[in-house]
């Protein structure tokens, strides 16, 4: 992410990295408090995030596994 942030304000735009977990509530108010402070507003966000888990049918996922694919791919969402 940082040689993408990299390109992106050699080329003149503005780019900052926040390492984080999207299942932390309030890793979103971070990043929002952080373009605030670095760019004095946040006038759009693409949040995107999924993960795949252990594959395999769902009857037989650990339910850590499915608590883990749901709580990244639809409530971090």
């Amino acid at each position: 992410m940082e040689t993408l942030a990299a390109s992106i304000n050699r080329d003149g735009g503005g780019a900052r990295v926040l390492a984080g977990d999207v299942r932390d509530e309030g890793y979103g108010d971070v990043l929002a408090g952080l373009a605030l402070q670095e760019f004095g507003a946040l006038d759009g966000a693409f949040n995107n995030a999924g993960i795949v888990g252990q594959m395999g049918p769902v009857p037989e996922m650990a339910p850590e596994n499915w608590r883990d694919v749901i709580a990244v791919n639809l409530t971090a969402a």
